[in-house]
């Protein structure tokens, strides 16, 4: 029989929520605007805001936030979207979604990084419209634009 590494539970990622945060939801709660509504709208206004953008959109995930970011760049069938294995499903899920074909290119194991470089990165099937475009999620931590650990509190 195998002990266990450790005896308590890791925690992969613990939110932080204090009693300004509950009395937050309780008031959304009540106000009947459990989706879209003024405090959305808000929190967009104030975000795009707040980095200088033209736009901003809430969404209630990264997997949407993966969809919707290739659809307004234009990819769709006949596109073909350059990836890292090394990621969450959602990654692939989303190009397939908006029709684009995933190509998956091999990480460098010390940088995490796509290895070789995407210029270099051929498809099975040459297309007339190519769209080289990464896609990628972080995986455990680990930011595929360092390949270092990201710090977290």
């Amino acid at each position: 029989m195998t002990r266990p590494v450790r005896d308590e539970l890791l925690v992969f990622g613990q939110p932080y929520v204090d009693a300004e945060a509950i009395a937050d939801v309780v008031d959304v709660l009540r106000s009947g605007w459990l989706d879209r509504g003024p405090r959305v709208e808000r929190f967009e206004s104030e975000f795009r805001d707040y980095v200088g953008a033209q736009h901003a959109r809430a969404l209630n995930s990264c997997s949407a936030g993966l969809f919707l970011a290739l659809s307004v760049s234009g990819i769709g069938p006949g596109d073909e979207v350059v990836t890292t294995p090394l990621t969450f499903a959602a990654t692939v899920h989303a190009i397939e979604h908006v029709g684009a074909t995933p190509v998956l290119a091999d990480i460098d194991p010390e940088t995490l990084n796509l290895d070789p470089p995407v210029s270099r990165v051929r498809s099975r099937r040459e297309r007339a419209r190519s769209f080289p475009c990464i896609s990628r999620a972080d995986h455990a931590r680990w930011t595929s634009s360092t390949g270092s650990r990201m710090r977290t509190t």
